[in-house]
């Protein structure tokens, strides 16, 4: 049990170590970390969002939301264009400087990755890479399964089953 534990432990710790890393990236750039994340979002290949599909998507309030779109705006991050089927609705899009931003802190993630994974062979990344998608798999059955979840609204982005926001694999802030 005590192993069981410090994997545990140790699995927790490498997670925030890693965020640390990451978030302290972003600051370097200037950009708050959760303004990043919205971009990271809004640069997956999927049509444009609204800004009720990003709170959605992102499981936040649509007045955070709201704000930090606004905020990217003036910065010139995003942009926004109306819908074509119902122009009462607009679609967030990133322009060049938010695009821009998006490559540059890429590489600066990578190599963050690059460094949490020095030392360690394909082989044993082969192996960990195994091991976390059991766990994951593990977590999304249990969570799915767990009484709590039917007391959510339909309407909240929580009440859907993680095994369905989680099948396919998601690039997102750690």
């Amino acid at each position: 049990m005590e192993q069981k534990n410090e994997l545990v432990h140790l699995f927790m710790t490498v997670g925030r170590l890693h965020r640390r890393c990451i978030e302290n990236t972003v600051r370097g750039l200037k950009i708050h970390p959760s303004r990043h994340r919205l971009l990271v979002d809004l640069s997956r290949p999927a049509a444009l969002p609204t800004q009720k599909e990003l709170a959605e998507r992102l499981d936040v309030s649509t007045a955070a939301v709201a704000v930090t779109l606004k905020k990217l705006e003036e910065n010139g991050y995003i942009g926004r264009k109306a819908d074509e089927g119902d122009t009462r609705f607009n679609r967030i899009a990133l322009t060049e400087k938010g695009e821009a931003i998006l490559k540059e802190t890429r590489t600066l993630f990578d190599g963050v990755d690059e460094a949490m994974l020095a030392g360690i062979p394909d082989e044993e990344q082969a192996l960990l890479l195994g091991c976390l998608s059991r766990m994951k798999e593990n977590l999304i059955a249990l969570c799915d399964d767990l009484p709590c979840r039917e007391s959510r609204t339909e309407s909240s982005p929580a009440a859907a089953p993680l095994s369905s926001e989680l099948s396919e694999p998601k690039e997102e802030l750690p």
